[in-house]
């Protein structure tokens, strides 16, 4: 069982669950997490989510460098060289 499971199953952590609360904290966190991608969006001259890519996120050999740090076996293929 996991955590998520025991959070609904469990008779005590159901007492602390208000739903309508819930909801309503879901939903400002979908309006704002939207409200940001849009502010990055529009940050990087994007007009639409389509327009995004990887390129806007990093530059010339960055990926390489990065994957050279975290991924030092991996992704050899990725890298141009």
């Amino acid at each position: 069982m996991s955590y998520w499971d025991d959070a609904t199953q469990n008779k005590m952590l159901m007492r602390g669950l208000v739903v309508t609360d819930k909801s309503e904290r879901v939903y400002h966190f979908h309006k704002n997490t939207l409200h940001v991608a849009n502010e990055l969006l529009a940050a990087a001259g994007k007009k639409s989510f389509a327009d995004a890519d990887i390129s806007i996120f990093m530059r010339g050999d960055e990926f390489a460098h990065l994957s050279d740090l975290y991924f030092p076996d991996n992704l050899k293929s990725v890298r141009k060289h």
